[in-house]
């Protein structure tokens, strides 16, 4: 027995990182689940991982910055397995740039992305999540910097504090249907993302200010995804979940990091 036996989530870009880590693992699980991401081939391979361990899952080709897809997403998930229980978004838009230098579309987009498409999901699958198993759960992937900041990502810090309000505020409102809504923030954790941005040489510095002495893997954090979307943490809600190492108890200057 899976602790997800029965439920379907939908996971929110999910072709890569910390969202195929919570894909394979929420499959293992015992939940259907359905991935998104911009990318067809990253889509394929997900479920083809998820299928040769056992699992079941489908994808959905769709961006998480565009209304109409995130609709699609929700409704394709119904189509496909009937129900929705669990709705996870971990899609997001870095958009480095000082403010000086960040364009207006670089800013839209990163609004659109990582904080309108919070209300876009919500309220395309509550119908569906008002009749989740043992109540329904929201989990949307945020950063820790919502204690710290990191110069060069004044957009995304910002949108990614502006999910702490949507958490907090949407967790009241539906808390009446046992619907939980909660939030991961991550540490630095080493996925294709950070690859792109990051140097070896700043990831090696990143990993020296950790307390438990190792940058996360996607799999720390879809551990704390299983932990919240299951019966485990059904009495949690409106909270901010915090896996980092202790990361953010230490300093981090703009010598350490560095945005490329």
């Amino acid at each position: 027995m899976g602790k997800l036996d029965g439920r379907v989530a939908l996971i929110v870009g999910a072709g890569t990182g910390i969202g195929r880590a919570t894909a394979r693992l929420f499959a293992a699980e015992g939940a259907k689940v359905v991935v998104t991401m911009r990318t067809e081939a990253n889509g394929k391979k997900v479920v083809e991982e998820i299928g040769a361990a056992g699992g079941t899952a489908s994808y959905v080709v769709g961006d998480a910055g565009i209304r109409a897809d995130v609709i699609n997403m929700v409704a394709e998930t119904k189509r496909i397995y009937g129900r929705l229980d669990i709705l996870i978004h971990n899609a997001a838009y870095l958009a480095p740039g000082s403010i000086d230098v960040l364009s207006d579309d670089d800013l839209d987009r990163a609004m659109s992305v990582n904080l309108k498409a919070c209300f876009w999901l919500v309220r395309a699958a509550l119908p569906y999540l008002k009749e989740g198993r043992g109540g329904g759960r929201v989990i949307i992937t945020t950063t820790p910097a919502l204690r710290t900041a990191v110069s060069g990502l004044s957009a995304y810090i910002t949108t990614k504090v502006g999910i702490n309000g949507f958490i907090r505020s949407v967790a009241l409102d539906l808390a009446r249907y046992k619907i939980t809504v909660n939030e991961i923030g991550p540490g630095f954790t080493v996925t294709e993302m950070s690859g792109e941005h990051l140097s070896q040489e700043t990831l090696d510095n990143l990993a020296k200010l950790v307390p438990l002495g190792r940058l996360g893997q996607p799999e720390d954090i879809a551990k704390g995804m299983l932990f919240l979307a299951s019966d485990d943490g059904s009495y949690i809600t409106g909270h901010s979940l915090v896996i980092d190492g202790g990361g953010t108890l230490a300093h981090v200057s703009e010598n350490t990091l560095k945005i490329e």
